[in-house]
């Protein structure tokens, strides 16, 4: 969404030319705001987003808009809240807006920039509760990773992670001294509420981590998923492997609106919840409560009369 502006004066163009930073950029596209038709309390607050965004584009290092990408964006609508709690879907989507709205005016002031957030997909503010992956569904995904044409190995290892039961932030954070392929687990850090916890590979998840430790020879404080930038905001880190996962999933045709990242760790609670019942299943998901796990699994657990 977004109000399209019209063409803007010379002098602005001049004062854009001028810029100096992103938010200096996020400023000027504020001062045509004001100009418009968009109500007082809508600039007020997507430019409260809008120069959040450019503060954070500023911190990583990104000069302008025109250098901003998707993976910028994504980072930013999936950030935590300032209560550093997961934002609501409503939230997501309201920052996503934002950011087309100043996007729109910053076409019109500088031709080198296209949009970023047009590749930015979300899921539906309605779509319900996540639900665990099928086994078919899982072995579809393995096999988009390793089709992939780019970091195919990396792609896999992000699944295989993925199917220790670990959140997007435990696998953001796993290192390769969290790794013991001779037991065949994964040390997950937790992320509150989940509870700190040994991850169990599966036989395909452990023979893939092999294989990319194999190709990498990495050090042991080396993250699995080796970063661009390796001393980025977790967050940040977080937000990348939410964006990939998500993907993946698209790319494997997986495109049901209950289908999320937290679906793979979903299907790995309910292979946990099948060999061993609701309290195996919270012990593997990191769940203090049996009626929150239930719940994450659709399990009816205890007898309703």
């Amino acid at each position: 969404m977004g109000v399209t502006p019209p063409q803007q004066p010379p002098a602005l163009h001049e004062a854009w030319a001028h810029a100096g930073s992103p938010v200096d950029q996020i400023a000027i596209i504020r001062t045509i705001w004001a100009t418009g038709e968009m109500s007082a309390g809508t600039q007020r607050r997507f430019g409260d987003l809008a120069t959040r965004f450019a503060s954070r584009l500023t911190a990583t290092g990104v000069a302008s808009l025109a250098a901003a990408t998707v993976e910028d964006c994504e980072a930013f609508v999936w950030t935590r809240t300032r209560r550093n709690q997961t934002p609501s879907m409503h939230t997501v989507h309201l920052r996503r807006s934002a950011l087309r709205a100043a996007f729109a005016v910053a076409e019109q002031l500088d031709p080198r920039i296209v949009d970023p957030t047009r590749r930015l997909d979300l899921p539906a503010k309605t779509a319900g509760a996540a639900r665990p992956l099928s086994d078919a569904e899982v072995d579809l995904l393995r096999i988009t990773a390793l089709g992939r044409q780019r970091t195919p190995m990396r792609t896999a290892a992000m699944v295989a992670l993925a199917e220790t039961t670990a959140t997007t932030t435990e696998i953001a954070q796993a290192r390769w001294r969290d790794v013991d392929l001779d037991r065949r687990i994964v040390h997950l850090t937790g992320a509150d509420p989940v509870r700190p916890r040994a991850g169990q590979l599966t036989d395909w998840g452990a023979a893939t981590l092999n294989a990319w430790e194999r190709q990498r020879q990495p050090s042991p404080d080396q993250h699995v998923l080796d970063r661009r930038r390796p001393d980025s905001d977790p967050h940040v880190a977080q937000a990348a492997i939410t964006n990939k996962l998500r993907l993946l999933l698209s790319d494997a045709g997986l495109r049901d609106p209950r289908i999320r990242p937290t679906s793979v760790r979903l299907w790995a609670g309910r292979r946990a919840l099948d060999h061993g019942g609701i309290e195996a299943a919270a012990r593997a998901l990191g769940l203090a409560s049996l009626d929150t796990t239930a719940a994450a699994l659709g399990h009816l657990w205890q007898d309703p009369s």
